[in-house]
């Protein structure tokens, strides 16, 4: 299993549509879900403005092949979402 962490500082005002579009049935899981080797995406919320969420892949060579074939979205999705969010930090994988 391959795990990658973000770790984001949400304001108030944008708690209840972050959790949508990353939780696990947000939309950030179901553009993964169109991969076999995508397990789920989790999301844990730390503190009052701070949220966990980790994507599990099945190995880090199938996420980066996923990555490859579907950059153009996932950056349309991040520039998309980047609104929700003060900060967003990747953490080291798993």
């Amino acid at each position: 299993m391959y795990r990658i962490p973000f770790a984001y500082e949400v304001a108030a005002e944008s708690r209840v549509e972050f959790e949508a579009v990353y939780g696990p049935d947000g939309e950030w899981a179901r553009f993964f879900g169109t991969d076999d080797a995508y397990v789920e995406t989790t999301l844990e919320r730390t503190a009052a403005d701070q949220y966990l969420v980790t994507d599990h892949w099945r190995s880090r060579a199938h996420y980066e092949r996923f990555l490859e074939r579907n950059r153009a979205r996932y950056d349309a999705l991040s520039d998309a979402n980047s609104r929700l969010y003060l900060s967003e930090r990747r953490l080291p994988p798993t």
